[in-house]
């Protein structure tokens, strides 16, 4: 169980990803990778966004398949 929600910690990652707060953007991977509520779009989204090129590779694996 988290403390915060998928969209809190989307909150988390995209500030983190701004103030380069590594660790804590790391923490948000994590939490955001664990709960697995982050739709194929959504990751292929987020990834672009935030620097995320795993996420970009996945979301897209997903939508073509």
């Amino acid at each position: 169980m988290s403390l915060f929600t998928k969209n809190e910690w989307i909150a988390i990652l995209k500030l983190s990803t701004r103030w380069t707060f590594q660790d804590i953007r790391n923490l948000a991977l994590e939490h955001l990778d664990e709960e697995d509520t982050v739709s194929a779009s959504e990751k292929f989204y987020l990834g672009r966004f935030y620097f995320i090129p795993r996420w970009i590779h996945e979301g897209l694996s997903h939508l073509v398949h």
